[in-house]
């Protein structure tokens, strides 16, 4: 089998204190970027979203080592170049969203459907979790199956997603992206 020298990482800066935080993020990715030898293509893709004025992750090139029990002092356990990624979270919708007390979710888009589909959207939230209140997914999830024809999607995608959501596609669909909603 082969080797993998460089794994990406995901810490979360306040599992044991709720209120700890790391420059002020409750938890950040670091990105291997395995499958792009420049180490560029992800940050100059946030760079474009951000160019266009819609919401972005920050990120920043860092050099990773880990120190284990295991390890002597001399040798700090060189993990190489990853992205450290800022985590979308309550303070990323503060800062970029009117309100920003709204659902985040992670990977869920509308049209999950069935008995299981409230409990699923519930699961995928990453604010708010609390509260749990999927209503507005469920009620987006509704208005799509009712629509009847591009004019009555088009007013519910007015009424339910924000007025940058078409500039976040054609910015998806230029990049050529394949982990987001649009993909799918």
């Amino acid at each position: 089998g082969g080797n993998c020298n460089k794994m990406s990482m995901k810490v979360r800066v306040n599992k044991y204190d709720k209120e700890q935080r790391f420059f002020g993020l409750k938890g950040f990715m670091l990105h291997a970027s395995m499958g792009d030898n420049s180490q560029l293509r992800e940050r100059l893709g946030y760079s474009i979203f951000r160019e266009m004025g819609l919401p972005t992750c920050r990120q920043n090139p860092i050099d990773v080592r880990v120190n284990t029990p295991s390890m002597s002092l001399t040798d700090d356990g060189p993990q190489g170049l990853h992205l450290l990624t800022e985590q979308p979270d309550g303070r990323f919708t503060e800062a970029y969203f009117r309100g920003g007390d709204g659902n985040l979710f992670k990977q869920a888009w509308p049209g999950m459907q069935g008995p299981a589909a409230h409990s699923q959207y519930e699961s995928l939230l990453v604010t708010n979790e609390e509260e749990a209140d999927v209503e507005r997914m469920m009620n987006f999830t509704a208005a799509i199956d009712a629509a009847s024809n591009d004019w009555e999607l088009v007013e519910v995608m007015e009424e339910y997603t924000h007025e940058s959501m078409p500039k976040y596609w054609a910015v998806d669909r230029a990049l050529g992206l394949w982990d987001g909603p649009v993909h799918f």
